[in-house]
């Protein structure tokens, strides 16, 4: 089981450590995405939960949200939520169920570019 959270903004990055090197991610956008994950529903039975923030709902292309659709996914608008070290926020969810390895289009359209692998590795899903 897992939770995912998505939060879109500035942050800083940097190698950290001499003896074992680490390419690190901080940031309040980092502990926002942070705070997602942490009142994300956990993922069970195929399904997926994704709790995003406002600002990433603003970032999804229109193409990028049609393809969801079409793929079965929905974005449930979850209201005001009460986010600890944040204050009050509008967010958003992803609901699918997953039968096979998704065939998605990027996420965002051209002002903005996104790495998932940059966002696993900053919540140490990835080395």
């Amino acid at each position: 089981q897992i939770r995912v959270g998505i939060h879109s903004g500035p942050v800083h990055a940097g190698v950290v450590g001499t003896k074992m090197p680490r390419y690190c991610f901080f940031g309040d956008t980092v502990n926002t995405a942070s705070r997602m994950a942490s009142t994300a529903q956990l993922c069970k039975d195929n399904a997926v939960f994704v709790h995003m923030s406002s600002a990433v709902k603003f970032e999804l292309s229109d193409e990028f949200t049609w393809e969801l659709r079409s793929q079965g996914a929905q974005l449930e608008d979850r209201g005001e939520m009460a986010i600890k070290g944040k204050g009050s926020m509008r967010t958003f969810a992803l609901l699918s169920s997953v039968a096979d390895e998704p065939r998605l289009a990027p996420p965002f359209g051209k002002r903005n570019s996104f790495s998932w692998h940059g966002i696993a590795h900053a919540h140490g899903l990835v080395q």
